[in-house]
């Protein structure tokens, strides 16, 4: 499988949003962390983190395909940077996508020393975020190589 991160342009952002609202509402009710049919992810929380200062979007896209994608808010001053949002499109879980988006992010910022995301309750997967932050914090010791440029290729395995 060959996948390259890229940022998130305007025209994609119609199926970027609806596909990182399936992934969110389908993990939850695999999940049964779902009560009555609530809306586990609103548009509005994500067009909130797009407008967001310092907010970079990514998508992953694996021929001419998104597959994934991820919003983080970056603060360069403190070295800190947030994960807003991260998903993997429903039925293309559990192959390495998510974490292989992850690394590309932090390889694409090793300025970032100290990451924050929001962490689910009641989910199996990290992307299945409820709205319901706790606001972990880890620090990271970034040891690859600087890469330059907004686009990665790589493989992922699919085992």
């Amino acid at each position: 499988m060959n996948v390259e991160l890229r940022l998130l342009e305007k025209a994609d952002l119609p199926q970027y949003k609806s596909d990182m609202q399936e992934a969110f509402q389908l993990g939850a009710l695999e999940g049964g962390g779902l009560e009555g049919g609530e809306l586990v992810l609103p548009e509005k929380d994500i067009d909130r983190s797009l407008h967001t200062k310092g907010a970079i979007a990514y998508k992953a896209v694996e021929d001419g395909s998104i597959i994934g994608g991820a919003i983080i808010v970056l603060n360069p001053e403190k070295k800190q940077g947030h994960l807003d949002f991260l998903y993997v499109k429903h039925g293309i879980q559990s192959k390495g996508v998510g974490q292989w988006i992850w690394k590309q992010i932090e390889a694409l910022h090793p300025q970032i020393t100290v990451w924050e995301t929001c962490t689910a309750s009641s989910c199996s997967r990290a992307s299945e975020h409820r709205a319901i932050c706790s606001r972990p914090s880890f620090s990271t010791e970034n040891t690859s190589t600087h890469l330059h440029g907004t686009t990665l290729a790589s493989s992922i395995s699919t085992t």
